[in-house]
């Protein structure tokens, strides 16, 4: 009987140790473009919060800082979910849903992400306007197309098929971002499934 103890006492070690050392591991951070106002960018690092793996598809929630030009107590992280497909060839890996707010889930509305860039400049709201225009092209657009968007100003954007020119245009940094995340996680979704 004491052996079988020692041997639990063991194995329960073992397993926490594993688990720990999983944990602290730095596997949970991609790095991402992150644009800055006035031109350039620089690294920046973001957290996946957590991913669910299933045969057809993966979904994520990832937390970056989209803004930093604002005083520190107000650059709070956006988190941005997404699910990527993961059938079939890497070019062909889709974006099935996206959102910084709530999804539709059987019929269910579930809070998914979290806008934490300003909402609107100069008068005029732009989240809006990511969130019914920008967003909506995004989903379904394989991973083939994210990479070839160009982060340059507005003008990269117009190979977004429908989108509107003022659509985003007081939230370019903010769009920018948006779209270098979803490259930078569908990066990592490719080098992890495929």
């Amino acid at each position: 009987m004491k052996i079988i103890k020692y041997f639990l006492l063991i194995f329960a070690l073992i397993c926490v140790t594993c688990s720990c050392s999983k944990n602290s591991s730095n596997d949970n951070t991609i790095e991402f473009n992150h644009y800055v106002r006035f031109g350039g960018s620089e690294k920046l690092k973001a957290t996946i919060l957590w991913q669910y793996d299933s045969d057809a598809y993966t979904k994520y929630q990832v937390a970056y800082t989209s803004y930093v030009c604002s005083d520190a107590s107000v650059n709070y992280n956006n988190v941005i979910y997404l699910e990527l497909t993961s059938k079939g060839s890497k070019e062909d890996s889709i974006i099935r849903n996206i959102s910084f707010s709530t999804i539709d889930e059987n019929g269910t509305l579930f809070n998914v992400g979290l806008w934490s860039d300003y909402k609107e400049a100069y008068g005029k709201e732009f989240y809006s306007e990511i969130e019914k225009d920008l967003l909506p092209k995004l989903k379904y657009m394989k991973y083939s197309d994210v990479v070839n968007i160009d982060n340059k100003g507005y003008g990269g954007f117009r190979n977004i098929e429908g989108m509107k020119e003022d659509a985003i245009s007081n939230g370019t940094v903010s769009a920018n971002n948006v779209i270098s995340i979803i490259k930078a996680i569908f990066d990592y979704h490719i080098e992890t499934h495929y």
